[in-house]
């Protein structure tokens, strides 16, 4: 008992070491990046960023870093319960449809690949912001690993929670791997035409979902693509809710 003890204490340490360092380097990474992210900016003109394919890349690049960077600052703060939510009535469909239109922004692709299904999307208090993160980074997986369509659904489990299904239509993944997507830095089956990251989108995904209250879970669908499965607590908007909400937003804009 006291080796098992041992051995878990020293697995804790490490992994809270592992942290530690992720986030003390990505911190220290924001503001030499930010110089290149403004040099780079004043460096480009029109004709650069149209004929210079050498400059398109080192922009594409630079800003993948700070994307990883964010990432990685993202889930320390997560892990360590920094963090505050800041609960309001959130449309779940309204969110998913937004999402959808914000990619299609960036690429079309996106937008023709992507299916919000018509189902029972409730309205419940939650954060926004964090609700988001959790369903955009699975969308992106899905969509960077497979060349199909990536459909969204809603399932009512009963009156305490509720279920956002993002399913791709893909070759889905080994048995053995489903538990591992969510490890960060887990990267899959090269064949799932992976474009892109370095495997922190689940696993931000998770922690996520987790400081909501929730989890996330993932499977292969039996008629084929991975289904990741994001359980919730539903809390039903009342009239007294969104007053409060209202008047408690009213009340930050006046002292503002």
């Amino acid at each position: 008992a006291r080796a098992l003890e041992n051995t878990a204490h020293d697995l804790k340490v490490s992994r809270d070491a592992q942290r530690r360092l992720l986030s003390d380097v990505s911190h220290e990474l924001r503001s030499p990046l930010a110089r290149m992210q403004v040099a780079l900016m004043l460096s480009l003109d029109d004709q650069n960023e149209v004929t210079n394919p050498h400059f398109q890349q080192l922009s594409r690049d630079v800003e993948r870093l700070s994307t990883i960077i964010e990432r990685i600052l993202s889930l320390s703060r997560l892990e360590n319960g920094l963090v505050k939510l800041t609960p309001q009535p959130v449309d779940t469909h309204q969110l998913a449809s937004t999402l959808v239109a914000d990619l299609a922004y960036v690429d079309n692709h996106y937008g023709e690949r992507l299916l919000v299904l018509d189902a029972d999307w409730p309205v419940t208090l939650t954060d926004d912001e964090l609700l988001r993160l959790v369903i955009e980074n699975l969308v992106r997986n899905a969509l960077q690993y497979t060349s199909g369509l990536v459909e969204l659904d809603c399932i009512r489990e009963h009156t305490e929670t509720f279920i956002i299904v993002v399913r791709d239509h893909g070759d889905g993944v080994p048995e053995q791997q489903l538990e591992q997507l969510f490890e960060p830095f887990f990267r899959g089956d090269p064949s799932r035409h992976h474009k892109s990251g370095v495997g922190l989108g689940m696993a931000l995904s998770v922690r996520a979902a987790n400081v909501l209250g929730g989890s996330v879970s993932a499977r292969n669908h039996p008629e084929g693509g991975l289904e990741i499965s994001i359980r919730l607590p539903l809390n039903e908007v009342t009239n007294d809710d969104t007053n409060a909400v209202t008047s408690e937003h009213e009340a930050d804009e006046t002292q503002g």
